[in-house]
């Protein structure tokens, strides 16, 4: 560092430069930064040390030497030392010309996020690259950036549950499949680029489909989409569609979900099964022919009518109704 001020002065002689690190004496420390905070110098050449919280306002530019070795913590404590009053603020971060995946992602980060209260998202994405560890171990640094946070909360929620029921076993390949939820329809659902282009938002949004509880989260996240991004399209709505097809067969106990040549199936899971009497009254409410399938698990077959044939919407009418009964029965 020393060596570095030095090229320094050589090449601006008209501005005043000190040094600060942690292996000057504590006194000689603290004068040199009190000098920098009453501008008894220009520039201030230090190491880390200077994000340890020290608050000077007057200090309006950084520049972070060889940025791409810092960590993504580091860069945005450090980025947070100037623009700590109402002067505007640069923070200029010198990087090599080529550069490793990880530290360009970290870099992109700090772009990506610079709104004011971003430091919990920064936080997050910090520990995505790194890895979150174990949470009952030592290890600092693990596979989260592999399976992708949301998977490792999921991963984490079973293993607690498990224990809490006395099964502190990983779920059987049998039991896996029992939990699995399929769900087909013939028709096109996502979210087109052209209506939602920010790649991130779309995903998000995708997030919280899944976790949707009830009927009410689909028309608030209507009305939230409406207002970003405008009138919403076929696709996006089918997407809406099949993600609230999603949450009722869930509710409703139901394993698989079929909608396709006219046909609504449903097939129930094994250690769910309903009532008789609901499957008595289930026949006599709706006016289409219902056969069943007990080969396996409980499967029912509802035969639409022809006109409804070539109408994927009222099929798929007919089944949130078919859904909504077995919910609230």
């Amino acid at each position: 560092i020393d060596s570095l001020v030095t090229e320094l002065r050589k090449l601006l002689p008209h501005i005043s430069f000190e040094v600060g690190h942690g292996q000057l004496p504590e006194k000689q420390l603290e004068t040199v930064t009190l000098g920098f905070a009453h501008h008894k110098f220009d520039v201030f050449v230090t190491t880390t040390i200077i994000e340890s919280g020290i608050d000077i306002p007057n200090a309006n530019t950084i520049i972070v030497n060889r940025a791409d070795i810092f960590g993504l913590a580091q860069l945005y404590q450090l980025r947070g030392r100037v623009g700590r009053s109402n002067r505007r603020a640069y923070a200029y971060l010198i990087i090599p010309s080529k550069l490793h995946e990880e530290a360009r992602k970290r870099l992109e980060t700090l772009t990506e996020y610079e709104s004011l209260g971003s430091g919990y998202q920064i936080a997050m994405r910090d520990m995505e690259l790194r890895g979150a560890g174990t949470l009952l171990g030592t290890k600092q640094s693990g596979i989260i950036n592999t399976i992708g946070f949301n998977y490792y909360n999921r991963l984490l929620e079973q293993a607690i549950k498990n224990l809490q029921e006395e099964k502190p076993q990983i779920l059987r390949e049998e039991e896996a499949r029992e939990q699995f939820l399929h769900l087909q329809i013939d028709m096109d659902h996502y979210f087109p680029d052209d209506y939602i282009s920010n790649e991130k938002e779309r995903l998000e949004i995708y997030r919280k489909l899944l976790r949707f509880k009830k009927a009410s989260d689909f028309t608030t996240l209507e009305n939230e989409l409406v207002d970003r991004f405008g009138e919403i399209p076929e696709k996006a709505k089918n997407t809406l569609t099949y993600y609230k097809l999603r949450m009722l067969a869930k509710i409703a106990n139901v394993r698989s979900t079929e909608i396709t040549n006219g046909n609504i199936i449903l097939e129930f899971n094994s250690k769910n099964l309903p009532k008789r009497e609901k499957l008595k009254e289930l026949i006599n409410l709706f006016e289409y022919p219902i056969s069943f399938n007990t080969t396996r698990n409980l499967g029912i077959t509802f035969q639409i009518s022809k006109e409804s044939n070539h109408n994927k919407q009222k099929q798929i009418e007919i089944c949130l109704e078919i859904l909504d009964f077995f919910i609230e029965n």
